[in-house]
């Protein structure tokens, strides 16, 4: 089933529970893509597509400081305004598809996307990365996948949403057409004669929500706009408030054991 829901208005309307409920990402992650830039580079933009409400481009300002000119590009209006709360004088967001970025030839040391571009054109990204990177530039993917076999929890929790998700599986992600599907980022570098060292690294950590921000998550979800689709908005919720009771732990916790990986390559 493909969604009626043009993906660039995907988050509109719930971008405040986007940021509630998202964890930011393991400083780890952004590490391991600024080590692989040239010294030289410094002078160049890193470029975050699909930036969201910031939750990578805020930890990466942190790190990098102003070694480096940082824009979140976003094409959702929503996602923009709520990463513009937060005070990072570092970052610059700009409204515009990842498919036709609004940088000159050559111009960013980094052109990184988390956990956006299985959303993206991407033989039409990849054109405009190839643009806009300079030579020895990096691409970076970030992306998390659930620890299932970890949580009782978080496997029961993707067991509702595979229940009433047409066409989900754990292990797949929502994509630019409205339905689901894997996504294989290292193999689509190796394809392309443009980009070189291909390497795939993760990060393992564990998130721990409480009851407002799981349902604030859940019901943020592009999986939950297609779920309600199909069944009472109030009856899903109802669902995942029987999960929560039954696994919450005595702190008021829920485990999310995650493994963030980062993919990156250079461009030749």
């Amino acid at each position: 089933m493909k969604s009626s829901i043009p993906m660039t208005a995907i988050y509109s309307g719930v971008a405040d529970l986007y940021q509630l409920s998202r964890p930011e990402y393991p400083i780890q992650a952004a590490t391991l893509v600024a080590d692989r830039v040239d010294s030289q580079l410094g002078d160049k933009y890193w470029v975050d597509v699909g930036s969201g409400t910031g939750k990578f481009t805020r930890p990466l300002a942190h790190f990098i400081g102003d070694k480096c000119r940082i824009f979140g590009v976003e094409p959702n209006e929503d996602m923009i305004a709520e990463a513009n709360k937060a005070d990072n004088k570092e970052i610059t967001y700009l409204k515009s598809p990842a498919e036709t970025l609004p940088f000159a030839r050559n111009s960013a040391a980094v052109v990184s996307a988390a956990a956006s571009a299985q959303l993206f054109d991407r033989p039409r990204y990849y054109k405009e990365v190839e643009r806009i990177l300079a030579s020895s530039g990096v691409i970076a993917f970030i992306y998390n996948h659930g620890r299932f076999s970890e949580s009782e929890f978080l496997s029961a929790y993707q067991n509702l949403y595979e229940a009433n998700v047409p066409g989900y599986r754990r292990g797949t992600f929502a994509n630019r057409h409205g339905t689901f599907s894997e996504v294989h980022f290292a193999e689509e570098l190796a394809a392309l004669s443009t980009f070189e060292q291909i390497e795939e690294e993760c990060i393992e950590w564990t998130h721990f929500y409480d009851r407002q921000s799981i349902e604030a998550r859940f019901t943020s979800t592009i999986h939950f706009q297609h779920a309600f689709k199909n069944r009472a908005r109030d009856e899903l919720i109802r669902e995942l408030h029987t999960l929560i009771d039954k696994y919450i732990g005595s702190d008021g916790r829920l485990e999310f054991p995650f493994t963030t990986f980062v993919v990156s390559a250079t461009k030749v």
